[in-house]
């Protein structure tokens, strides 16, 4: 007779709703929504989680120096500006240190103003990458050896991007942090399945251009300028495909409908039966959104937050789509 071995089952493990009932899920908001308290604990968490790191210490002493230098009136990093001014010469860095640290505690719980805050967030982020197995990336010609230096160049960023993004998930901020930088928060299938993965393969030096123009996207998108993230969600895909077929540079009316044709001629762009009706429906929609909604020209139609992210997420989808029959 074989007996069975007993499997300890945690209470409330298969009920769906378990943990809703426990800490029901808040709406999403912004940064500046969020109440001194929960900024505190999110505070508390980063400060118990990677203050200990000297990698993380000096990552935000570095964004509290840029701070200070972008925005020189207001110093939003003053306990480091006073130390270097009283001493009179460059103290150590323990010193330093330490003063960035009350400097950016300041900041994520006193600070009216979110740009400045998630631009610190971002400044810091973005120094967690190690930029010499990036640059090392860029001269690696075998594929398999290229994405694993890639990925050892934001091994660091990508542990402190899921802390971030549990703690943002947790108090419902509406932003996830990628390699790419600070994203609109939406469903978590969309996030998962789309933007995640995506923005993990353009992270690859091959792909900067089209990268930059992703940022200028979500940029665009925060700040509510709906219009011209719709048209620069269109460049994203036409520079992308300009880079696959060796054309950067090139340009001319005409030219994104080519390239999409090429695509297809190629089967980079599917023309299986099963998805043939989205793929025509896809790539004609960029166009036609970048038209009638865009900022290229004045048009009659105002666009919303809804059109720019639909925009935003087809974009994403087609590259998607694209980058699984590429070798990248």
């Amino acid at each position: 007779m074989v007996t069975e071995i007993p499997q300890f089952k945690i209470y409330g493990e298969d009920d769906p709703m378990f943990f809703e009932r426990i800490q029901p899920r808040l709406e999403l908001r912004s940064w500046s929504k969020l109440s001194t308290d929960e900024k505190t604990t999110i505070y508390e968490n980063l400060s118990i989680e990677f203050f200990s790191y000297d990698f993380f210490k000096a990552g935000v002493l570095n964004a509290i120096e840029e701070l200070n230098y972008h925005f020189t009136r207001i110093q939003p990093g003053i306990n480091v500006h006073k130390i270097k001014v009283e001493v009179g010469h460059l103290p150590g860095n323990e010193i330093l240190f330490q003063a960035a640290h009350k400097d950016f505690r300041n900041i994520i719980i006193d600070e009216k103003s979110e740009d400045l805050v998630l631009f610190m967030l971002s400044l810091c982020t973005k120094r967690l990458i190690n930029e010499h197995l990036l640059d090392l990336a860029k001269q690696e010609t075998d594929t398999n050896k290229r994405k694993q230096r890639v990925d050892s160049a934001h091994n660091i960023l990508d542990k402190f991007a899921n802390h971030l993004n549990h703690l943002f998930d947790q108090f419902g901020v509406n932003f996830i942090v990628t390699r790419l930088g600070f994203v609109p928060r939406q469903d978590k299938r969309i996030v998962k399945n789309i933007y995640e993965p995506t923005l993990e393969i353009l992270s690859d030096p091959k792909w900067d251009s089209v990268n930059s123009i992703f940022r200028e996207v979500f940029a665009d998108f925060h700040a509510q300028r709906y219009p011209e993230a719709i048209t620069q969600a269109h460049n994203a895909v036409h520079q992308f495909l300009k880079i696959v077929f060796g054309e950067e540079g090139s340009s001319g009316k005409g030219q994104f409908g080519k390239l999409i044709n090429k695509a297809k001629s190629q089967d980079i762009i599917s023309q299986m039966d099963e998805i043939k009706v989205w793929i025509n429906w896809t790539t004609g929609f960029l166009p036609s959104e970048r038209a009638n909604k865009g900022s290229a020209k004045p048009t009659s139609q105002t666009a919303n937050s809804a059109d720019a992210l639909l925009v935003m997420n087809t974009a994403l989808v087609l590259i998607q789509h694209c980058l699984q029959k590429l070798e990248y």
